[in-house]
């Protein structure tokens, strides 16, 4: 079967429902993710899969000849599947943004909260913190309770 055959070998067609479910449940966690006022956990498999997917739709798209027509349809639904993933990570870097301090406090005092970010994520935080903390101190006398109030 060549890569975007629309009907699929026996032994394949476990790989693409798999596949499927993997779009959606990313989906899923994107609009979970849009639509909460907090930080949800890390789905950082479902990320590191659906990288590995991109990767290989990439490449099977390389191989496939200009003057097919479906390289028109597969571009789309990659450049779809890319655009989900890299909007679900933005939103988790505008809230890491909003509320770094905040999510550091809370992991340091709650092992549950291991999971909630990703150690990119956590660099990040630590990053946005310490800019925050940094701007805030040379501000003026006052700013000792403006560090005070924006960090727990």
């Amino acid at each position: 079967m060549d890569e975007f055959n629309d009907v699929p070998e026996d032994n394949e067609t476990e790989e693409m429902t798999t596949a499927a479910e993997v779009i959606q449940k990313l989906q899923e966690v994107w609009v979970n993710e849009k639509l909460a006022p907090e930080l949800l956990q890390y789905e950082g498999e479902l990320v590191d899969c659906m990288l590995d997917q991109i990767q290989y739709m990439e490449t099977s798209l390389q191989k496939i000849q200009k003057e097919d027509f479906r390289i028109v349809f597969h571009k789309m639904e990659l450049d779809r599947i890319k655009y989900v993933l890299s909007s679900y990570l933005r939103i988790r870097l505008e809230k890491i943004e909003k509320f770094g301090p905040d999510l550091l406090h809370q992991e340091s005092q709650e092992q549950s909260m291991l999971d909630l970010m990703s150690d990119e994520e956590r660099i990040f935080a630590h990053k946005i913190d310490f800019k925050v903390m940094s701007v805030t101190s040379s501000w003026c006398p006052c700013s000792r309770y403006m560090t005070d109030f924006l960090s727990p």
